[in-house]
């Protein structure tokens, strides 16, 4: 049976590391290579987690950005020519502004090194940083010119080395700004001023200037377009900052880290903490699908787009998701099972004296272990796997039942023998085999059933053990009764038909009893219907919010972009832009319609699962008893 981690239920866990760990190794090969000791620490981060990612060229101070965010040192600076930071490393902290959310920070290899000798390494790097992270940082040296976005090649083979769907399209990049991170470009370095045309424009305005397409044809025009061009479709959430240069000497720049803030320029601490602010305010969790997701998870994306890399084959998100969310949703329902069979033995003690208890305990704990399940299992769109769980702990009710019915027997059981000693007694020493016997006998069991109903935490088969324990001395009383001398046959036979008759009356006691528990059993499996549908459908509805506020977002950047091309006079790219955006309004209607009329296809899926096991779980409970 799956332990139960009462540290993930109790309170959501923020990891805060004492400092950076590597994630992803560069090998001496060339390879990349998950290390397990910090994967399995970036896993115990249970609530969610806002990541954060630097990317750009080898020894441009993109470490100096993220301790920065961090607001103390970690990452390797280095002041050598060499690139110091290898690999993908993280660090873990509590997020300064969400509650129950961690910080990631991702400090990557930097781009460009000549030691590597493999360019193609740099752009799995950079499509690693693209998919693990909620905001990716580009970090230059600088002004943003066309020298500047050339470097930046690697966002033009995205389209080569990510793909959505596992049986999707040649082409998917049209959909990344749907699961791709918001875009910072961080300009270090900065001395220009921020004039366009002789008009003071902001730092984000800057960036969109820069990233204006060029009109006509031919293969330096496409050159020239192409990164501007898949900057723009697949970041649509972006922002630029220009940091002024932080000290005047370039010797203070080795030191950098050491230096207090009352060492550096005023206008790049200014700067500094505008982009903190944007960074700290404006990244959203980590999601995938609309769902955010914890560290766990993270790492689960994480094994499977390096084992993909490893392997020769392009990350898939969905191959990915998938793949972690089966191994999440197995955990889950384990661990809500475990939780339910942990408050279930906490709460209730053997025998119950009513069937009524253990029924309220079971509704208490089953809607306890179906949040937490909820709260951990993602995209189980059709519920498979909700609906096992619930399978899971219907047969957990089951168990629990059967051991109260055994616990409430064997305590019968003992209270009779014990009751019935001294009768036992008294029949070995020949005390009933007298004449007026078996009325001394007869006013001992009568006092015997007295005592027995009068007894507490007998159970719920109280009744059932009587009847089967009263048949087992139906030997014993018919022989005193044989034995009496005193009585006439008359009087026997009445002794007997009496005999008979209280035996039918504990019969119809016990018969009651059961029917009491098989309608208390039928009314949990209805409530529990009930509050299942009601669970489904709020979780339902949330999903379809969440879905169409992520739609109605990639839609208002389509448009913009769309804006933006019929003002730069790209009136055939703005025409196959408003083709995209029709698409995608036809496919939100589409959404609507089927969500119309109180749930959406997965939800009557499920109902479909659900609903021909509710007998069968009910039959389970509810099995003839033998006659006593």
């Amino acid at each position: 049976m799956a332990t139960y981690n009462s540290d993930d239920h109790s309170a959501t866990s923020t990891s805060s590391w004492d400092q950076p760990r590597c994630l992803i190794e560069s090998t001496r090969d060339g390879q990349l290579e998950i290390n397990d000791q910090t994967l399995s620490m970036l896993q115990q981060i249970t609530d969610s987690v806002v990541v954060v990612a630097v990317v750009g060229l080898y020894r441009t101070g993109k470490s100096y950005l993220m301790n920065r965010l961090a607001g103390r040192p970690g990452f390797d600076l280095g002041s050598t020519v060499q690139s110091k930071t290898k690999g993908i490393w993280v660090w873990a902290a509590r997020h300064p502004t969400r509650r129950n959310c961690s910080l990631l920070l991702l400090d990557t290899e930097g781009l460009g090194d000549v030691e590597k000798g493999d360019a193609n390494h740099d752009t799995w790097i950079f499509a690693l940083a693209v998919l693990l992270s909620s905001t990716l940082i580009y970090n230059s040296m600088g002004t943003i010119d066309q020298n500047s976005l050339e470097k930046l090649h690697f966002v033009t083979e995205m389209a080569e080395h990510i793909k959505i769907k596992s049986n999707g399209s040649d082409d998917e990049s049209v959909d990344f700004d749907k699961f791709f991170p918001s875009f910072v470009w961080a300009v270090r370095d900065f001395t220009l001023d921020l004039v366009i045309d002789g008009k003071t424009v902001t730092e984000d305005e800057y960036l969109e200037h820069a990233l204006k397409l060029k009109s006509g044809a031919g293969r330096k025009v496409q050159d020239y377009n192409l990164p501007r061009e898949c900057i723009r479709t697949y970041f649509p959430r972006r922002k630029c900052f220009a940091f002024p240069r932080p000290v005047e000497e370039a010797s203070s720049l080795k030191i950098l880290e050491s230096l207090k803030d009352s060492q550096l320029k005023p206008e790049f601490l200014k700067e500094a903490d505008k982009f903190l602010q944007h960074v700290f305010d404006s990244t959203q969790p980590k999601s995938v699908n609309g769902r955010s997701i914890n560290g766990r998870l993270l790492g689960g994306l994480a094994r499977c787009y390096v084992d993909a890399i490893r392997n020769g084959a392009v990350p898939c998100i969905q191959s990915a998701v998938e793949s972690t969310a089966k191994l999440e949703n197995e955990r889950a329902i384990k661990e809500s099972v475990a939780l339910y069979e942990k408050r279930f033995t906490e709460t209730v003690k053997f025998p119950t004296e009513t069937m009524l208890e253990v029924s309220n305990c079971h509704h208490v704990c089953q809607k306890e272990a179906a949040e937490y399940f909820m709260k951990l299992a993602i995209f189980d769109a059709d519920k498979t796997y909700y609906q096992r769980m619930m399978e899971e702990l219907a047969a957990s009710y089951e168990s629990f039942v059967k051991e109260n019915e055994t616990s409430s027997q064997r305590a019968c059981h003992s209270l009779l023998r014990s009751l019935h000693k001294p009768i036992d007694d008294d029949f070995e020493t020949g005390k009933y085999a007298c004449p007026g016997g078996y009325e001394v006998y007869r006013r001992n069991v009568d006092l015997l059933i007295r005592k027995y109903r009068d007894s507490p935490r007998k159970g719920i088969m109280s009744e059932e053990a009587l009847c089967e324990f009263m048949k087992q001395q139906e030997p014993t009383s018919a022989a005193v009764l044989k034995a009496d001398e005193k009585l006439t046959e008359e009087t026997k036979k009445v002794e007997e038909e009496k005999q008979r008759a209280e035996a039918s009356e504990r019969q119809k006691r016990a018969a009651e009893e059961e029917v009491r528990k098989k309608e208390q059993l039928i009314e949990d499996q209805k409530k529990s219907f009930e509050d299942h549908i009601r669970r489904v459908e709020t979780q339902a509805e949330e999903d379809r919010k969440k879905m169409r506020e992520d739609c109605e977002k990639v839609l208002e950047k389509r448009m913009q972009e769309q804006e933006r091309l019929l003002k730069e006079g790209f009136d055939q790219r703005a025409n196959d832009m408003k083709a995209e955006i029709d698409g995608l309004r036809q496919t939100m209607k589409e959404q609507e319609k089927d969500n119309s009329g109180g749930g959406a296809g997965g939800f009557f899926d499920f109902l479909g699962k659900f609903i021909p096991i509710v007998p069968a779980l009910i039959d389970a409970f509810i099995r003839p008893r033998k006659k006593c």
